[in-house]
């Protein structure tokens, strides 16, 4: 008896979902070992502003993103580049305080934070293509179990950068 095998075309198809379906799962290899994420833990773990800001795009990685903007997005009007800059600046130390701050009120000590796990979410740029995600670390200082989200990171020519702010989360 002869068994058929699937037209090429289904299981072309069915190779094109699967690679679909499954992408955020491949796409969360090595994420612990990531210079971002690695920077981001060291710098809450010394409590270190500089540190973090190593985080933000650079003025290279603004210009690549903006022409990708204005093509998914003409209407939008974009600031200057130096504009943009500072202003991550100065919005990502603010929500660095805050977040030590609302730490230290759980009980968190900093200096004792363990990195026990990271998460990747995919989160979409509309019309935008470029890599963007949530990316959560998962952390423990004594018994207290958080979070630290970075929301929206987007992956500009292949490191990933924070472009918004980030979020704790007691467990």
């Amino acid at each position: 008896m002869k068994t058929q095998l699937l037209p090429t075309h289904c299981y072309n198809v069915f190779l094109i979902v699967f690679l679909i379906a499954y992408h955020p799962v491949f796409a969360q290899k090595n994420l612990e070992n990531n210079k971002m994420v690695t920077t981001v833990f060291k710098a809450f773990k010394k409590n270190n502003e500089k540190k973090i800001l190593k985080c933000l795009p650079t003025k290279k990685d603004i210009e690549h993103l903006v022409p990708l903007i204005k093509e998914a997005r003409p209407q939008e009007t974009i600031p200057a580049t130096d504009s943009v800059l500072a202003n991550f600046k100065v919005e990502l130390i603010k929500n660095f305080r805050q977040l030590i701050k609302k730490g230290n009120s759980f009980g968190v000590e900093w200096e004792n934070i363990v990195l026990t796990g990271v998460r990747y979410n995919v989160n979409p740029y509309r019309n935008v293509l470029v890599e963007r995600g949530d990316i959560t670390l998962e952390c423990t200082s004594g018994a207290i179990e958080f979070l630290l989200i970075i929301k929206k990171s987007i992956n500009i020519r292949g490191n990933w950068r924070i472009m918004n702010q980030m979020k704790f989360r007691l467990l």
